[in-house]
């Protein structure tokens, strides 16, 4: 667990006047929920990648205990999905692979054009739908980075040229390209889910 150490340090502070929190008082600011290698996704990361979604299910579910239900699959979904980007983004740096700022500001203006909007108005959008542009971004990013990794893995088995597949054809193979990527990260890393 992430530990903050509570000191209360003044200047001036005499011994005999203690002044805030006690000395020596330990509190939990956040907590580990996984682990990979000896990289840790935070509880407070999940629970802003979370927010957007749960406004989503309260929106949708009325019976308390199936948001509840709905809710709990929906962390444990949004936390196997966080394992495998991060599973990604060790291989992508191993592969040297990034995405630079300027491919995400074209990939939200593809997204904006394929909504018929302007990236103002996707991003009013995503603010009422519960995401800042930053969080847009790291989904938008991991979206991105997958991708790539998808692609090159495709590139380096495949003896017909992915651009030579139909969109069926790419769309299987990139599914079954992902799936083997992922089974072989989380055979070689260790990952360790703390729920």
């Amino acid at each position: 667990m992430k530990l903050v150490r509570v000191v209360a340090l003044a200047a001036g502070l005499t011994a005999g006047a203690v002044v805030g929190p006690v000395l020596g008082e330990t509190r939990v600011v956040d907590r580990v929920v996984a682990v990979i290698d000896d990289v840790p996704i935070f509880a407070s990361s999940l629970r802003e990648r979370a927010a957007p979604r749960q406004k989503r299910l309260e929106a949708s579910v009325e019976d308390p205990v199936q948001l509840e239900t709905a809710r709990a699959g929906m962390i444990r979904d949004l936390l196997d999905q966080m394992i495998d980007e991060a599973l990604m983004e060790r291989a992508a740096a191993k592969e040297n692979i990034v995405v630079a700022s300027d491919e995400l500001d074209a990939a939200m203006k593809q997204v904006a054009a394929q909504n018929k909007w302007t990236v103002a108005q996707l991003l009013t959008q995503l603010e009422s739908d519960g995401f800042s542009e930053a969080l847009y971004r790291v989904e938008l990013r991991a979206t991105l980075l997958e991708q790539k990794l998808v692609r090159l893995r495709l590139s380096r088995q495949q003896t017909q040229r992915t651009s030579e597949m139909s969109p069926e054809d790419y769309a299987r193979q990139a599914t079954l390209a992902r799936g083997a990527m992922l089974a072989e990260l989380r055979e070689t890393t260790f990952v360790e889910v703390r729920l």
